[in-house]
């Protein structure tokens, strides 16, 4: 059997097979110990925001990107050409604390109705904008489908 020592050097090791065996034992034990999939949202003025994965996911259209089979593992970056930087800000911070929210509700063995009630003032306060950023920030919301959505504030 002659082996090229190419070949050999692609083959796993031992060493790398514990290795991965290890860190998914600690992902299992430590979730905070897991690095998040992070992914890029560029805004019609080129702006660009590097986001948690899981925060993406609150838009059903990143969702269909991220799962579409022809996009690269290291191509994780979006262009909203129809979403300008100072409503995607607004977006992030929605979606950022929607997420955190959820988080905390399944981490905590506290009563859910404080953490609704906690989201549903942060809400309130949210959307507590001038009329011309509440237009782009529903339009921004409508066309990327997030959900939970920003109309049914």
């Amino acid at each position: 059997m002659d082996t090229d020592v190419e070949d050999v050097e692609k083959l796993p090791t031992a060493a790398d097979e514990s290795e991965s065996s290890v860190k998914k034992l600690m992902d299992s034990f430590n979730p905070s110990l897991k690095m998040d999939k992070m992914v890029t949202l560029v805004s019609s003025d080129g702006y660009e925001y590097e986001v948690e994965e899981e925060v993406a996911l609150e838009s059903q259209v990143i969702k269909d990107w991220i799962e579409d089979k022809s996009i690269d593992e290291d191509d994780r970056e979006f262009l909203l050409f129809n979403v300008h930087s100072d409503t995607l800000d607004l977006i992030i911070d929605y979606c950022e604390k929607h997420v955190s929210s959820r988080k905390s509700k399944c981490a905590s063995s506290s009563s859910s109705s404080n953490g609704a009630e906690e989201l549903k003032e942060w809400d309130d306060d949210f959307i507590d904008l001038d009329l011309n950023t509440l237009g782009s920030l529903l339009k921004a919301s409508v066309s990327l489908f997030l959900s939970p959505t920003l109309m049914d504030l």
